[in-house]
């Protein structure tokens, strides 16, 4: 769970249901897959604190939740609602790793080589 303020009241949100935080004037936007909260935490903290939790700054203004991202095009990665969030050509690479290694820890079904049957 991810403790934030939000207009003067503490919020706790499962750090699953956050999509994607941005940059914006005074602070960040905190969107989740039902609403989006404005806080005053700066886009390098939330990178802090969400790095080793499955999320990557994956732009200057942007830290993604790799379980949401669906794919990589050109400079945008593509979220499971459709959303479209930018990537840095620097950062690109770094992103399609993670995305993989991601898709890797979350998979339900092991990998099956192909040609081999389950039964020795």
């Amino acid at each position: 769970m991810i403790r934030f303020t939000c207009e003067r009241i503490q919020l706790e949100i499962d750090e699953k249901a956050i999509l994607y935080i941005e940059t914006r004037r005074n602070g960040t936007i905190l969107h989740t897959i039902r609403s989006a909260y404005s806080t005053r935490r700066a886009i390098g903290e939330w990178e802090t604190i969400l790095n080793r939790r499955g999320f990557m700054r994956c732009h200057e203004g942007y830290v993604v939740n790799l379980r949401h991202v669906t794919r990589v095009e050109h400079q945008e990665a593509v979220l499971e609602n459709g959303e479209r969030i930018p990537v840095s050509r620097r950062r690109k690479t770094a992103l399609l790793k993670a995305v993989f290694i991601s898709r890797e820890k979350v998979s339900d079904t092991p990998l099956k080589r192909l040609g081999k049957s389950e039964n020795p």
